[in-house]
């Protein structure tokens, strides 16, 4: 990647599919990055009850 395309600090890049663009709303805030479970699911492809099912894993343990 050439450097005039490197991140800066709080900025995420995405790539598109091509069958279309994908669109990531993300916050930063204090050191972290924030985003909902919906917009976690359209990441990750997946429903937002499989992205509420990893959360309650990971805050059980």
């Amino acid at each position: 990647m050439s450097e005039s395309k490197q991140p800066h600090e709080g900025e995420i890049i995405f790539y598109t599919t091509p069958q279309g663009v994908t669109r990531i709303e993300v916050f930063f805030q204090d050191d972290t990055f924030w985003l909902s479970q919906k917009r976690m699911g359209e990441m990750f492809v997946v429903d937002v009850r499989t992205i509420s099912e990893h959360l309650q894993n990971i805050f059980k343990s």
